[in-house]
């Protein structure tokens, strides 16, 4: 189950960068046409599924810091990995894409779902066990 549940989360995660990918694009090109329709909806269909994907790794993140003290090293290692990936790199995009979209969409949810996903990730880096 747990080489499931990460397998699941590095899928997710590449398919998050790719989501962020057009997520920027999308955001670039309402800057330039602000008025376009087509533009306001594609960013809408990337925001639907960057909040799905993060409800998955969400969930996937807390079924590994549950299981972190039976994971074995070679496991716990690409876990860190994953999860530093998340922290270093594409919750600072996400946010950013977060923020250049606010207002225009209520996101305020999708920022305190990033930070769970952040701070969920950042105590599996720390190896911290769950909590009682």
């Amino acid at each position: 189950m747990v080489n499931y549940t990460i397998n699941r989360l590095a899928e997710s995660l590449h398919e998050h960068a790719g989501l962020l990918s057009e997520a920027s694009r999308y955001a670039l090109l309402a800057k330039s046409r602000p008025q376009d329709p087509t533009v306001a909806c594609k960013i809408l269909e990337v925001l639907e599924s960057l909040r799905g994907l993060r409800e998955r790794m969400i969930e996937d993140a807390r079924l590994l810091l549950d299981s972190v003290g039976s994971i074995g090293d070679e496991e716990i290692e690409d876990v860190k990995a994953l999860a530093g990936y998340y922290l270093v790199a594409a919750y600072k995009e996400e946010i950013e894409f977060l923020s250049s979209i606010s207002g225009v969409v209520d996101v305020s949810r999708d920022l305190r779902d990033a930070e769970t996903l952040a701070g969920i990730l950042g105590r599996l880096t720390r190896g911290h066990q769950p909590s009682p």
